[in-house]
C-alpha cells in the first residue's frame, strides 16, 4: 500500500489535470497475480467449491487488510484530499466492512479513493516469471463426455 501510494508522488503526469486527479484522489490498484498457479499447487480445481471459499477468504484478507493499511496512512500522511466523510461513509461497500474499518474511515479518513483492482494480469504475468498467464480449465475425466475423450 505505501509504495503504490508513493507511486502517485513519484509519477510524473503529461497534463496537469491528470496530476491534479491523481493526487486528489490517490486511487491506487492492489491485486493479485498467479492465482491460478496457486489453485493449482494447492490441487484445487479452479471453480470448486474448495477454490471459491479459499479465493474468498484471501480477498478478503486483502481487501481487509488495505483499507486498514490506508486508514493507518491517512493518520501518519493525511487522508484523500477529495475525501468527503460522510459520502464516502455512505457507500454500499465502505458499509460492508468491518465495523473497526468503517470506524477508523470515519475517525482518520483513508489516504486512498480506491484500493483494489483485478485488472487483466496476462502481460503483467510475464513479468514475475513462472507465473501462468490465465486459467486454463481442464474437465476431469469423471465430467468429461465421451466426445471429449
Amino acid at each position: 500500500m505505501r509504495l503504490l501510494d508513493n507511486v502517485i508522488d513519484a509519477s510524473r503526469f503529461p497534463l496537469t489535470q491528470q496530476a491534479e486527479n491523481a493526487h486528489g484522489s490517490r486511487r491506487i490498484g492492489l491485486g493479485i497475480t498467479g492465482l491460478a498457479d496457486a489453485l493449482v499447487m494447492l490441487g484445487l480445481g479452479y471453480g470448486s467449491a474448495d477454490s471459491l471459499t479459499l479465493v474468498a477468504d484471501i480477498m478478503r484478507r486483502i481487501c481487509h487488510t488495505a483499507y486498514r493499511s490506508s486508514t493507518a496512512l491517512a493518520s501518519e500522511k493525511q487522508r484523500f484530499p477529495y475525501f468527503e466523510r460522510d459520502r464516502y461513509s455512505e457507500g454500499i461497500f465502505i458499509r460492508s466492512l468491518p465495523e473497526d474499518i468503517q470506524n477508523d474511515i470515519a475517525k482518520k479518513g483513508i489516504r486512498n479513493s480506491h484500493l483494489l483492482a483485478i485488472a487483466p494480469t496476462g502481460t503483467i504475468s510475464l513479468l514475475a516469471g513462472n507465473v501462468s498467464s490465465g486459467l486454463v480449465m481442464f474437465p476431469s475425466l469423471g465430467d468429461a463426455d465421451e466426445s471429449d475423450q
